[in-house]
This record gives C-alpha cells, sequence and structure tokens, in this order.
C-alpha cells in the first residue's frame, strides 16, 4: 500500500490540490493515528470481502514500512483515534481484527530518538524512551529524508495543520542549537515520541509475535532501536511469559548500505530481538 501522501493516496501532483487530498491527504510521518489507522482500515476491507482472515493478520516491511508493521504489531487488535484514544479494531463490517504476527526490517521503535539521538536509550532498563536534553541531528540522513518527501509526496503547508507540520518542524530542528527552550522543538519532540513511535504505545494489551531485524552498520535506524523493546516488553504486564531474550544472526544480505562503512557481505551481524515469535507464533495464528 501507498502510504498517506504518497504515490495515488494523494502524493500525486494531479491529486494535492482536489478534494480530501486538498483537505487532509498529506503525510503525518507514519502517525499512529492517520497513516497506521489507514493500513488497518484496508485489512479490515480486505476482510469484509472475504480475501484475508481477520484474527491472522501479518505485518512486515522494510525501513518506513518497518515503522509501520511494528506500530500494528505494538497495537495488535486496537486502533489509535485522532484524538489519541485506543479503542478496539474493528474492520468497517465491524468484524473484530488483529495482528498474529509481524517482521519489522530495519525499522525504528522511537522517531525523536533515531533522528536526533542524545544517548539516553539504555538496553538494560525498562523504560528507555527518549528523555533530557534535545540531543544531536543525523543532518545529512533527515535532510535527505525531508528532501525526498517533498518530492515525491505531499507535505501540509505550514501552520495549517498542528498534527503534521514537516516544514515548520524541519525548519524549527535544523535551525540548529540551543534547543533549549525552544517550544516549537519540544512539541515536535513530544508529537514524533507519542504519536510517531511504536515504543509509547500503551502495552496494557501485549504486542503480537515480533522477529525485528536491524543492521550494526545502519546509521539511521541501528540496532538500538530494536534493544530498548526487549526490557520494555519484558516489564510490560505478562512481559515475563512472551519477552525472549535477542538473539544474533548473521545477515543473509550485504551489510545494511547506509552505514559509514561501505556495504559487504559479512559486515555484520543483524540483531534480531525476538518478543514472543519463533515458537509462539503459531500459537497466536
Amino acid at each position: 500500500m501507498s502510504a498517506r501522501g504518497f504515490g495515488r493516496s494523494c502524493g500525486a501532483l494531479d491529486q494535492r490540490l482536489i478534494g480530501v487530498c486538498a483537505e487532509r491527504g498529506w503525510t503525518h510521518l507514519m502517525d499512529t493515528r492517520f497513516e497506521v489507522r489507514d493500513a488497518q482500515h484496508l485489512a479490515g476491507l480486505l476482510a469484509d470481502e472475504g480475501i484475508a482472515d481477520p484474527g491472522a493478520i501479518g505485518a512486515t516491511g522494510g525501513s518506513y514500512g518497518g515503522g509501520m508493521s511494528m506500530a500494528l504489531a505494538a497495537l495488535r487488535d486496537r486502533t489509535m483515534l485522532p484524538d489519541g484514544s485506543l479503542v478496539p479494531w474493528r474492520s468497517p463490517a465491524g468484524t473484530p481484527m488483529r495482528i498474529a504476527a509481524a517482521a519489522p526490517e530495519i525499522p525504528w521503535t522511537d522517531l525523536a530518538y533515531a533522528l536526533v539521538p542524545n544517548g539516553s536509550t539504555l538496553d538494560y532498563v525498562a523504560d528507555a524512551r527518549y528523555s533530557g536534553r534535545i540531543g544531536v541531528m543525523k543532518l545529512t540522513f533527515v535532510s535527505a529524508l525531508f528532501a525526498a518527501g517533498a518530492a515525491t509526496g505531499h507535505y501540509a503547508l505550514p501552520l495549517v495543520d498542528p498534527q503534521a507540520d514537516l516544514v515548520t518542524w524541519y525548519a524549527a530542528i535544523t535551525a540548529g542549537e540551543p534547543y533549549d527552550g525552544n517550544p516549537v522543538v519540544e512539541r515536535v519532540r513530544a508529537e514524533l515520541s507519542a504519536f510517531h513511535s511504536s515504543y509509547a504505545i500503551d502495552d496494557s494489551t501485549p504486542p503480537a509475535p515480533l522477529l525485528i531485524s536491524n543492521g550494526w552498520t545502519d546509521d539511521v535506524f541501528p540496532v538500538d532501536e530494536a534493544l530498548r523493546l526487549q526490557p520494555h516488553a519484558h516489564a510490560a504486564p505478562g512481559g515475563r511469559d512472551r519477552a525472549l531474550p535477542p538473539r544474533l544472526r548473521r545477515p543473509a544480505r550485504p551489510g545494511q548500505g547506509r552505514g559509514r562503512g561501505p556495504p559487504r557481505r559479512g559486515a555484520g551481524p543483524l540483531v534480531r530481538p525476538t518478543c514472543g515469535a519463533s515458537r509462539w507464533s503459531r500459537r497466536a495464528a
């Protein structure tokens, strides 16, 4: 599927200024309340048409799609409304829906930390969310991603939508330090951490079984995006029964190409923290 604001989902030039695309069809940067809910709506339509089993939906994707599949797994049988509230996931015809398992490839779990890290992620604590002062932006990557999105997607005009004001957010972050006391930057951090990061989704419902892959040599979404989730899942209600320790695997493909080092075979292992996947995935389906 094309995420909201890209491709034929309001991303094409001939769509952006007409109808629903002009009103709210811009990208929200993989927002749980919008793009993730869009994917749930599509899965619900497929279930209502008898194409998909509503209780055995799988999710996978790489990078941007990895962020999507992480959020779908964290929600599992819930959906997040535009006001941030969680309700049971139902298809348009009212059928209960559920993610059975997910396999995110090179995803993020905390988007604010992934793009502007500050060293607050610790892989041995249960709560490793973004905290403390604003970190140092990955300028080359963030600028490239912003430019790519502007070239191929649909951004809201500045100050039109406070939930998706990517142009204003980018200008505030790239203006440089000091970030301390900057209300725009603080709003960006709060928005990305709360609604664009699977780590922040309420974990009172256990996530679907997960098999997560991140590359050691990936400078955009490295292994800490996966590692922070394991102790968090372990500490959640019922977590000791479902969270397995991280497992290291040798990659079957060259090292991640977004790192500083050249991609090469055997560049390093992928980390695959397994949260209830492998031997329990059949049981979930």
